[in-house]
């Protein structure tokens, strides 16, 4: 009983029979205690609190099927008749005790099937962020400040939850306020590079890349040879000398005056120049 007045609180008037565990000492101070009136059938009367017979009877019928069913568990069977019992309608009020209870219908496994979609309503927040949608997340760090990445919206999966594609390829979690979208600027360039996440890159190989082939007519390679005529040197030693003066010419530190290194010759003692002498 405590744990029934825990939830639904203490109750003005029980009904019970004459038995021990409704008359002990204890209960009487558990009644002074809320203030309950304790009302008793009279002896060997059942009719007189009828409900609960009636009750007993039910609960005994649904143990009996729950065995026949092949459950054994009693705690197992106790919970499925009282479910049963709290969510179907009664034959004499035609609603289910739990909705008497509680003051509104209680969801089960029928409702749910027959469960209507619920329009939207106007006081909703519009969604600002779609898929494929570039922005920014706040990424927490510990025992540092956050951050602010780069990621792309992948799907909604709540009312203010969303799936997050990091630039680096990893799925993250974000709340609507750890978002914000892309300026125009920014979008630009990290749709390349959520493209380039999507793909595969690809392997590099060491084969030239082939270039357009231009086509030339001869009328195009005389005017051509006439114009650069002057401009082009005529011998080897003169292309050489253009480019070493276009070398000075766009070199950013002075050049360095280069001497041969002067090495070290040790000299002769007196008993070297007398054995070459001899």
């Amino acid at each position: 009983m405590n744990a029934i007045f825990d939830v639904m609180g203490p109750c003005t008037t029980i009904v019970s029979d004459n038995g021990p565990p409704f008359n002990s000492k204890e209960m009487v101070d558990f009644y002074n205690k809320y203030a309950i009136d304790h009302v008793t059938a009279p002896p060997f009367h059942p009719a007189s609190n009828g409900l609960a017979e009636r009750f007993v009877c039910t609960f005994k019928e649904g143990m009996q099927k729950m065995k026949l069913s092949g459950q054994n568990d009693r705690l197992s069977a106790l919970w499925f008749i009282l479910r049963d019992y709290n969510w179907s309608p009664h034959s004499t009020t035609n609603i289910a005790p739990a909705q008497m209870m509680f003051g509104r219908p209680i969801r089960t496994e029928l409702s749910a099937l027959l469960q209507k979609k619920q329009t939207p309503s106007a006081n909703i927040q519009k969604d600002v962020y779609h898929n494929g949608q570039a922005v920014w997340v706040n990424v927490a760090i510990p025992g540092n400040r956050a951050e602010w990445s780069t990621g792309w919206v992948e799907k909604r999966i709540g009312k203010v939850l969303y799936m997050i594609l990091m630039a680096k390829g990893t799925h993250r979690k974000a709340h609507r306020n750890q978002l914000r979208l892309c300026i125009p600027e920014e979008i630009d360039v990290i749709a390349d590079e959520y493209t380039q996440s999507l793909t595969t890159p690809s392997i590099a190989t060491d084969a030239p890349t082939s270039l357009p082939d231009v086509t030339t007519t001869d009328a195009d390679a005389d005017v051509l040879d006439e114009d650069e005529a002057q401009d082009q040197p005529e011998s080897l030693e003169d292309t050489n000398a253009v480019i070493s003066g276009a070398l000075v010419t766009t070199r950013r530190y002075p050049s360095r005056n280069r001497k041969p290194p002067d090495r070290f010759t040790p000299s002769l003692g007196p008993s070297q120049k007398n054995g070459r002498t001899n």
